[in-house]
């Protein structure tokens, strides 16, 4: 996605998560910020729903409920976490 003036921040990725069929999210497109940091891949990306999303695994924040991306454990996260592991398992 780019800014006004035509520059892209490959840092920062604006995504769409389609629900997973067979549950109550299927046939839905949620969006998600990931915000990566000049570490990564040694410190997780921050993963953000906008506020007031409702998922057991997110917090009011909007934040995703995951312990590998949580900043109390950024010593559990390793670079063989890739986006897909991130956002599907």
């Amino acid at each position: 996605m780019s800014a006004p003036d035509g520059s892209v921040n490959l840092l920062v990725w604006h995504c769409v998560i389609p629900g997973k069929i067979g549950t109550d999210w299927e046939g839905g497109y949620f969006p998600l910020t990931i915000n990566f940091s000049e570490d990564y891949p040694s410190k997780p990306p921050i993963c953000k729903f906008p506020n007031g999303f409702f998922h057991p695994n997110v917090y009011p924040s909007g934040n995703v409920c995951l312990s590998i991306l949580s900043e109390r454990h950024v010593s559990n996260f390793t670079p063989n976490f890739d986006l897909k592991c991130m956002l599907f398992c």
